[in-house]
């Protein structure tokens, strides 16, 4: 159902809360390369954000 949202979307945002950053899931909904952005949580860890910004994710802090 997420893979078809974002299909069908023209901006996609993915919702990084302190608890998702730097977590490591078996299932991928969507490569970063097919993301907006990523609205990140400013109580997330600095080198989880850190390596988000290598792979040039576009990061939005929420606050």
């Amino acid at each position: 159902m997420k893979r078809v949202l974002a299909e069908r979307a023209a901006e996609t945002y993915v919702l990084g809360s302190e608890e998702k950053i730097g977590a490591v899931s078996p299932f991928t909904v969507l490569p970063f390369d097919e993301v907006t952005g990523v609205i990140v949580d400013p109580a997330a860890p600095a080198t989880s954000l850190a390596a988000l910004d290598r792979r040039g994710v576009p990061l939005l802090r929420a606050g």
